[in-house]
């Protein structure tokens, strides 16, 4: 029967913190096995005996796969912070039906630092955020009710990251707004009508699958880059997660330059992507733009291509995001990343001349010449015609 973790736990979890690595860990196996699953399988297997007097819907399952205790190793492939193991201890004590942590559930977190119990959804995908905000709108009386009076009150507060204005769609004066602005993380969508018209009406399953395969693998690839190499101009989760992050509808897509002089005709390529919905970026909120080279580019066709993404934007109030990486291993001489975010989806796909800001385009016939000064005039500037 279980009857507490060993406070020798925290020595444990903090000594892996500073020890955060294979050959630490595999000689602290056992510690591991005794300090932290052992006695959190045991614990698990005592809440069997509780949950369903909480919820007959809620499951305590003591696995050490797949069950209610969260696995130790990180998830790194998209983190600049290659730790292979987590620092903590989560137990999830999950809804039937659900699959993953993102399932509605009961949660406990031991750390060094801080330990808490925390109720409800985290990071909900879309459909599920949907209905709860549809939700929290059709009946704003008996969620303020439920959050805002005791038991909640006494032992709990709401937390996690909110959207900066109101989704769309949502009554601005409801007072309920700022549990509706409670955000998830972008998605995108690959059409069935999208596929035909990339491909042609007589394309079979198999090949269609294929084919998006092939281009989700060639945008993937490029993130990962873009998040884990070192480069001149480096963009790095958190820009990543704040740009996923924005409500709206998505493009994303990747274009390859042979040249430095189609740069620009590569960013516009990234953003005919077919296999998208949205194929434009007019009123995006936010974007990055990274580019990956096999050599230096010039100065003056990077300042094209961020003049000709600001061009389609047609918005002076975007958060754009932009990283360079030399990759020389590259098969031809550059590959331009647009991911961009929160497109109104009423936006129309032709930018308008007369909201754009105007920039100066660089000329190819009258090259960068050498001088300091045009380097020492900022870019944000010089991007705005006034270098």
């Amino acid at each position: 029967m279980f009857t507490h973790f060993d406070p020798s736990l925290f020595t444990f979890l903090q000594q892996l913190e500073k020890n955060n690595d294979r050959e630490w860990f595999n000689a602290n196996k056992q510690r591991y096995e005794d300090l932290v699953r052992g006695p959190a399988l045991e614990f698990i297997t005592e809440m069997q005996n509780w949950i369903p007097l909480i919820s007959p819907h809620y499951e305590a399952t003591p696995k050490k796969m797949g069950g209610s205790l969260m696995r130790v190793y990180r998830d790194v492939r998209f983190s600049k912070d290659k730790s292979p193991y987590k620092t903590n201890v989560g137990i999830q004590f999950r809804h039937e039906i659900g699959k993953d942590v993102h399932s509605p559930g009961f949660y406990m977190h031991i750390a060094s630092e801080e330990c808490f119990l925390a109720v409800g959804t985290w990071h909900p995908q879309p459909d599920a955020l949907r209905a709860i905000r549809e939700h929290i709108q059709r009946k704003p009386a008996a969620y303020q009710d439920a959050i805002e009076h005791t038991p909640f009150t006494e032992f709990y507060h709401m937390a996690g990251d909110s959207l900066v204005r109101p989704p769309k769609g949502y009554d601005t004066q409801s007072p309920m707004i700022e549990e509706i602005k409670r955000k998830a993380n972008a998605t995108l969508v690959l059409s069935n009508d999208a596929l035909i018209t990339a491909l042609d009406a007589t394309v079979g399953i198999i090949s269609a699958f294929r084919h998006c395969d092939t281009q989700m693998q060639r945008i993937v690839e490029s993130i990962i880059t873009m998040l884990t190499s070192t480069g001149y101009i480096n963009v790095d989760i958190n820009d990543f997660s704040h740009i996923l992050s924005l409500e709206g509808d998505t493009a994303l897509g990747v274009g390859v330059a042979h040249s430095d002089e189609t740069l620009c005709d590569a960013l516009t390529h990234a953003l005919k992507n077919p296999l998208v919905q949205t194929n434009h970026i007019k009123g995006t909120q936010g974007v990055i733009v990274q580019l990956s080279c096999q050599q230096e580019p010039s100065l003056a066709m990077y300042e094209s291509m961020l003049a000709e993404l600001q061009t389609l934007i047609d918005s002076s109030r975007a958060l754009i995001i932009s990283g360079v990486t030399i990759s020389e291993e590259l098969p031809h001489f550059a590959e331009v990343l647009v991911i961009a975010t929160g497109i109104p989806p009423d936006a129309q796909s032709e930018p308008s001349s007369e909201k754009i800001v105007e920039m100066k385009r660089p000329r190819l016939s009258q090259p960068y010449n050498g001088k300091s000064e045009y380097l020492d005039t900022p870019t944000f500037v010089r991007l705005k015609g006034k270098g």
